[in-house]
């Protein structure tokens, strides 16, 4: 018995049969029969193909590192002079940065 059901999607549905993966039955509309070579042999693993959430998750990160060099090219100059600022701020005031530190730590734990 044949389960394509070929006569029933062609005749009735305007489908033609393309390929049976070993799973799955796959028609494509007689409007796009011009894909049906492209779509009647099953994926591989020498496709190359991507995942639409990693090629999603990849294009996310790629702008976030735009933004973090937008904002270095920014601030980065400004960053570093307060860095060197503070640098010699904790060698004239080593009881002050020691307060300082414990207090960026506590707050880097969620304290």
């Amino acid at each position: 018995m044949d389960f394509r059901m070929t006569s029933f999607a062609d005749n009735f549905l305007g489908y033609s049969f393309t390929l049976f993966d070993g799973v799955n039955w796959f028609y494509v509309r007689d409007e796009d029969a011009e894909l049906i070579p492209l779509l009647s042999s099953p994926a591989n693993a020498g496709d190359r193909f991507l995942i639409y959430g990693y090629v999603r998750r990849i294009q996310e990160l790629e702008e976030s590192i735009r933004q973090s060099r937008d904002l270095h090219a920014e601030f980065g100059p400004l960053a570093f002079k307060v860095a060197r600022q503070i640098g010699r701020a904790s060698k004239r005031f080593p009881t002050a940065s020691r307060f300082a530190k414990n207090v960026f730590r506590s707050l880097g734990r969620g304290a």
